[in-house]
């Protein structure tokens, strides 16, 4: 379950990417499967969400990676390194900072990093910018 340290940086990265770069608001996603109750964690359940998703997904220049949030003493659970293991063919990136502010800023710098590589276009569909471990969507 995310510690409200997670749940507070995510939030503050999501106003700020969103207020900053208005033209691509439909081009990364929250997917922040956090519970509350069995109720609403069956009804999440029901629509598709399952653990070990990363928190972001991020659809940029034709290229899909996943980000995952850790703030201070959070790890990498296993189904969240299953997960990553299982979608080798797409980028993940750990960000993981000592506390809110520090993780926020690191999801700025990677999320600018993500902006300036993947804005080039793709001589190659399948040709990723990232090297391997990526592939375009």
């Amino acid at each position: 379950m995310a510690s409200n340290a997670h749940n507070k940086a995510c939030q503050l990265f999501a106003t700020w990417a969103h207020n900053t770069h208005p033209t691509i608001r439909k081009k990364w996603f929250l997917n922040n499967n956090e519970t509350i109750g069995a109720k609403r964690g069956s009804l999440l359940k029901s629509q598709g969400l399952t653990a070990g998703v990363p928190d972001y997904t991020f659809l940029l220049g034709g290229v899909c990676s996943f980000v995952e949030v850790k703030v201070g003493k959070d790890r990498v659970s296993d189904k969240q390194k299953a997960f990553i293991e299982q979608n080798k063919d797409f980028k993940t990136h750990v960000v993981h900072g000592k506390d809110v502010e520090e993780t926020v800023e690191l999801l700025k710098a990677l999320f600018v990093r993500l902006l300036e590589v993947n804005t080039y276009a793709l001589h190659d569909p399948s040709e990723s910018l990232f090297g391997n471990g990526s592939r375009a969507c």
